[in-house]
């Protein structure tokens, strides 16, 4: 994979992450104005000739700056779910080359024609990987870069980092031994025994309902807890964004 040459002339070699409800028209235009690359989920509008109206709406706006400014903006993209399980994939594909959508991000499945049929009008295709596997197969399809989705980020990637934790139990001088395991991790019957022949173990609460916690009285784990900041207004912007596409 070469670097593609668009890089070079963006203010800060950055992708604006297609963001799930909260990417759209105004924020791309904006990131692709001030030299970022801006993107967004085809998904996040919810038909595919909302899609297209998007689209049309970004190349407009982006046409009518660069005719205004004299300045080229940053290319935009457009985030794919490649999976089965998303009936609008090879509508609002067609819909890509159509309109030549200069970055496809691809998740979720690395497919040959995919990457053919936006090769086809000079674009480029970035695909999600959370593993080497993953990425073998996307190199195998031909696309022109990998987004490597760590612990920490949204959607396809891990949903625990340890690190400040082991930071924490660091720095306040506690002696305990970190046995290091990749998120989704299949644990073989020989990494289990390691864990049971511990006094003590600490993990994440997904990990504890894969072990066998009959064999090990000392196990225990971190709970799951979301808290969301000013939770009235949030649910006040849910509420107000789904009463848009209310049916009634």
């Amino acid at each position: 994979m070469s670097t593609p040459s668009f890089i070079k002339e963006l203010s800060i070699p950055a992708i604006a992450a297609p963001m799930f409800l909260i990417s759209g028209p105004k924020l791309v235009i904006e990131c692709c104005k001030n030299g970022i690359v801006g993107t967004f989920p085809a998904l996040n509008q919810r038909t595919s000739e909302g899609f297209e109206e998007w689209l049309i709406e970004i190349k407009t706006a982006l046409s009518d700056f660069e005719k205004e400014t004299g300045t080229k903006p940053a290319p935009f993209g457009v985030n794919l779910i490649v999976h089965q399980s998303n009936p609008r994939v090879q509508a609002d594909l067609m819909l890509c080359v159509k309109h030549q959508v200069p970055i496809i991000i691809t998740s979720l499945g690395a497919v040959p024609q995919l990457v053919d049929a936006v090769h086809s009008y000079g674009g480029l295709v970035f695909h999600d990987v959370i593993k080497r596997r993953h990425a073998e197969k996307a190199s195998e399809a031909g696309v022109d870069g990998l987004i490597v989705v760590a612990a920490g980020a949204g959607g396809h990637a891990g949903t625990i980092n340890p690190m400040p934790l082991v930071a924490y139990l660091t720095s306040i001088g506690l002696n305990f031994e970190h046995l290091n395991y990749k998120d989704h991790h299949d644990f073989s019957e020989s990494e289990e025994e390691l864990i049971y022949s511990k006094s003590l173990v600490l993990t994440t609460e997904k990990d504890f309902s894969r072990l066998n916690t009959k064999a090990h009285n000392g196990l225990f784990y971190l709970p799951i807890q979301l808290i969301i900041d000013r939770a009235e207004k949030f649910e006040s912007l849910v509420t107000s964004y789904v009463k848009q596409y209310d049916a009634s």
